[in-house]
């Protein structure tokens, strides 16, 4: 909480730090019915009837049951059986935590809290054999370490060692009392004793107890005690006297058969009566409060009272059992007190308290010292279905409805108007003649006499505005503020006659609000406030903006939805947020306040949401509405200090491999950080809080240092579970949160997850020295293998240079006899080339010789047939021919140019074939030649066919298969 900074909204600090600091001193009379939980037999799954009731160190509920003894600790109810599985009607817990109990013919004690069976020791071996027929045991107490067990046949006592026994006068004993360490015993046939120094010493009565049944002894004012009887009434015991205490007759009245009672720390008294219930008195003998079937309870028969730490009451009942919060602040005014339907308005006027509903309206007289006997609502029969509001108006208390609009002067009511839907009806501040109404149709105005309480005049409807206006207030400068839920919010400007409105202005989030809907005002202090979807806001009437309030920012939280922030007519301030819903005080810091929320959560979800109502009108008087009428709050316990409420770290169970689950929680029991296994390592921790208001609303956050980095949110659920926790330590700690906002103290436990054998610390040793060996063998095998690898790294090289410089001097001879190679091609070639030219220039002066010749033995025949004088020439030509010829290589030259242009081809063929004609040796150069027969057939001087059967001659010769190509034959020569 942070510390209240200057500001005006803030003068709230001054009043209501005062308000909560005063003494005041409380209403008793409760006009509500306290909150009550019934527990049925389906709940807690046992037996009908429950008897003693006891509450242990650590706040654990037990109950003696016809079944068993009950616990219940919050959450979860178990049960415990005798080993004779009979009814526990009494038992009781000493300093040690050990229950004593007493059940049909057994008595024992469990040594611890914990239900089972192996804990459990019988004491029935130490009773005499003829007193071990002893029935049931009512009563178990314990007085100085000295255990009682009362029976009606007898009484043992237990010192720790043995049982003595305390036999009846009479016939049996009735019943049995300790008060304040003093101990009675009833004889019905004797009367009542006091048992003193092992003596059982006569207390008087005028043979009233004699008679009748004690139902309960209790202490009284000056060291006296009250008795009361079933049938006789009530009587004080002083100083040995008996007498009629003077309100019994009126007590009487109230309470039928008493069965049991209880004397509260506040000093009243609660009595559980067979008939009718349960009923408070203070020590006056007035009545506080009654309940029953009729107002709360589950049965009118009350077995058993027990008042547990939080000063609420638990009732065993002939069949279930109940819970009780006669500390709360709260109480509720429902149906049981006449009252239906859903509350809205409320109103303390002339002496009578009035209750608005959609049902009606409802009153009740009112006066400081109220009398319960008169605790009923009457319904104003006059005014009649849903009632919106209720203001007090120039002595009138005004009440605004569904129908229209009444006023209420005394015993007098009057309708003022017939409007439909009347919201609220508010004194204008502008002008304080006038009053206006906000209805389901706008603004209405009414005109009101205050010297001559002449009545009202209504002056209709203010023009300009019809939307329905529940929500609205006016501010410094007269202009009327309405909010709308699904409109928006409105400023209202009113003209000078008040006739209608001159001006209306829409704000949204245009102007700095959240949203543009659901925007509710309200007046905190003078000052307009505005509740919103993101928190509150005020206007900032100088830059027509809204602006968060940071102070209520702070203290609510960022974010917050808030549905309503109300002013009582106290000036106190209450605010209904999302889920939650309180009354803000302040806490006085030294020399300064805080302030903080005293949350009332439980009511959150009664609440009419988006009509939420509250009525103070004292400091011990607020009516709050919800749906099923309204609660009385009453903040005087606020002041007081708060009660603290334990949590209890229930058990710690871990899941093993094998699926069972093992309670590991006495392993914590004044252990320091218990060490666990690797393999038990999945947690389940229970906790539950022994706060029984509202429990099924406490809540519950939790954290594990060395998982969680942080708090876990606030939730109901009373389990945390945690898999698979690597090794290390760890401390789970969890927190509770009641309905008011008080957190519990913390519990912790620290704890050891181990690790597993081969992460063990002497593991790690050997793994360690492993390692350092593994290291030291790995160096020296890695340097070894390093030496030899570069041995053979450098062997390897040198072969391999060697191998590449015999690949290379292998290449070069390659290369080189390649290139030679290649050389001696190409001068092949060029040879092969010029000899073939030569061969064929050869051939072709071989055939021009022919030509030649052939043409000198032309002319040597002309010549003959010519005129001698012709004969001259031609002579000389022939010579000219001839010398031509002569000058040409003939055949033989051609044939040796040819063989060595062929390699000597004409010798092979010749050597070989040694029948060719010149003629087929010719054939053979040319075919060698590869020339075609058109080639060839000029060059023999025949025909092509001439020279087909040529070359069908030369294959005869050659003696070639029909399948053996000449060319390629000759080619091969």
């Amino acid at each position: 909480m942070s510390i209240i900074r200057t500001s005006r909204f803030f003068i709230i600090a001054s009043f209501v730090l005062g308000f909560f600091c005063k003494d005041i001193s409380a209403q008793e009379v409760n006009i509500g019915i306290p909150p009550i939980t019934n527990f049925t037999r389906s709940e807690y799954k046992a037996g009908t009837q429950n008897w003693e009731i006891r509450q242990s160190e650590e706040g654990i509920i037990f109950i003696g049951n016809n079944k068993g003894l009950l616990r219940y600790e919050g959450h979860s109810w178990n049960l415990f059986r005798l080993p004779n599985a009979t009814i526990i009607r009494s038992f009781n817990i000493d300093n040690q935590n050990k229950l004593f109990l007493g059940g049909q013919n057994e008595i024992g004690f469990l040594e611890s809290t914990d239900f089972t069976r192996e804990n459990y020791v019988s004491l029935t071996h130490l009773i005499a054999e003829k007193n071990l027929d002893f029935e049931d045991v009512w009563k178990t107490f314990i007085i100085d370490s000295t255990v009682y067990f009362c029976s009606e046949k007898a009484i043992f006592i237990y010192n720790g060692d043995s049982c003595s026994t305390i036999e009846p006068l009479g016939g049996r004993f009735e019943n049995y009392f300790e008060v304040d360490g003093s101990l009675f015993f009833q004889d019905i046939s004797r009367g009542l004793y006091k048992y003193e120094a092992g003596e059982l010493i006569k207390v008087g009565g005028n043979g009233v107890f004699e008679s009748d049944r004690i139902a309960s002894i209790l202490p009284f004012d000056h060291g006296g005690f009250l008795a009361i009887t079933v049938s006789s009434g009530y009587f004080i015991i002083q100083e040995g006297a008996v007498s009629k205490w003077d309100r019994s007759d009126y007590l009487n009245g109230f309470i039928e058969k008493p069965y049991c009672a209880i004397k509260l720390v506040n000093g009243n008294y609660a009595v559980g009566s067979s008939q009718n219930g349960l009923t408070l008195f203070n020590k006056s003998g007035q009545i506080l409060t009654q309940l029953n079937v009729d107002r709360g309870l589950q049965n009118n028969t009350v077995l058993s009272i027990y008042e547990d730490k939080q000063n609420n009451l638990w009732l065993g009942l002939d069949n279930g059992i109940d819970y009780v919060e006669i500390n709360s602040p709260l109480s509720f005014i429902g149906s049981e007190m006449g009252i239906n339907g859903t509350g809205y308005a409320a109103r303390v006027f002339e002496e009578n308290l009035y209750l608005g509903t959609n049902q009606g309206l409802f009153k009740l007289p009112w006066s400081v010292d109220l009398d319960y006997g008169k605790l009923k609502f009457n319904a104003v029969k006059e005014v009649e279905g849903q009632v919106w509001g209720l203001d007090e108006i120039n002595g009138n208390l005004i009440v605004d409805q569904h129908a229209g609009a009444n006023a209420i002067a005394g015993s007098d009511l009057k309708g003022i108007t017939n409007i439909q839907g009347v919201w609220k009806s508010a004194v204008l501040l502008s002008d304080s003649e006038y009053v206006i109404q906000g209805a389901y149709t706008g603004f209405y105005l009414f005109g009101v006499d205050y010297k001559n309480n002449a009545g009202w005049e209504s002056l209709g409807r203010i023009d300009g505005f019809d939307e329905s206006a529940r929500l609205f207030e006016e501010d410094d400068d007269g202009n009327i503020w309405v909010s709308h839920a699904y409109r928006g919010l409105y400023k209202l400007t009113l003209d000078k006659n008040l006739k209608k409105f001159q001006s209306i202005t829409s704000y949204g989030k245009a102007k700095g609000l959240p949203s543009d809907i659901f925007t509710s005002v309200s007046k905190i202090r003078n000052q307009l406030t505005f509740s919103t979807l993101n928190g509150i806001y005020n206007y900032d009437q100088q830059r027509d903006t809204f602006l968060l309030n940071e102070n209520l920012t702070e203290l609510i939280g960022e974010g917050k939805n808030v549905n309503q922030i109300i002013e009582d007519d106290l000036g106190r301030i209450w605010i209904s947020m999302e889920n939650e819903f309180g009354l803000i005080k302040v806490k006085e810091q030294g020399l300064s306040n805080e302030l903080e929320i005293f949350y009332l959560n439980q009511l959150e979800d009664a609440l009419v949401d988006g009509y939420e109502y509250v009525y103070s009108y004292d400091a011990e008087n607020s009516f709050i509405a919800i749906e099923d009428g309204f609660v009385h709050f009453n903040p005087s316990s606020i002041s007081k200090p708060e009660i603290p409420f334990n949590l209890i770290l229930e058990s710690i169970n871990i899941a093993l491999d094998d699926d069972s689950i093992v309670n590991v929680k006495s392993r914590f029991d004044g252990a320091v950080n218990p060490e666990f296994q690797s393999n038990m390592n999945n947690f389940n921790f229970s906790f539950v809080t022994p706060h029984f208001e509202k429990f099924n609303e406490i809540a519950y956050r939790y954290k594990l240092a060395g998982f969680d980095e942080n708090w876990s949110g606030w939730y109901n659920k009373t389990t945390k579970e945690y898999s698979n926790l690597p090794a290390g330590d760890y401390a789970f700690t969890v927190e509770a949160k009641n309905v008011y906002g008080a957190l519990s103290k913390s519990v912790s436990v620290s704890f050891r997850i181990l690790p597993p054998w081969y992460r063990s610390t002497i593991a790690k040793g050997i793994y360690i020295i492993l390692i350092i060996s593994s290291l030291v063998f790995y160096w020296r095998y890695i340097s070894f293998r390093e030496k030899k690898k570069t041995e053979t790294f450098k062997q390897e090289q040198n072969a391999h240079l060697k191998e590449k410089e015999a690949e290379f001097q292998k290449s070069v001879e390659e290369n080189e006899s390649e290139i030679m190679e290649l050389k001696n091609k190409n001068l092949k070639s060029e040879i092969a080339f010029k000899n073939s030219e030569l061969a064929s220039a050869t051939m072709h002066l071989v055939q021009k010789g022919e030509i030649l010749m052939k043409i000198k033995s032309d002319l040597s025949e002309i010549a003959k047939k010519v005129p001698e004088n012709l004969t001259a020439d031609i002579k000389r030509i022939e010579r000219k021919i001839e010398a031509d010829v002569r000058l040409d290589k003939n055949w033989e030259r051609f044939e040796k140019h040819f063989d060595q242009v062929h390699q000597n081809f004409f010798k092979r063929l010749r050597a070989n074939h040694t029948d060719l004609t010149p003629k087929d040796q010719k054939l053979s150069a040319y075919l060698r030649m590869n020339l075609t027969t058109k080639e060839i057939a000029p060059l023999l001087n025949i025909s092509v066919r001439g020279v087909e059967i040529s070359r069908y001659r030369l294959r005869k010769k050659l003696n070639l298969e029909s399948d053996t190509n000449l060319v390629s034959f000759i080619m091969e020569v």
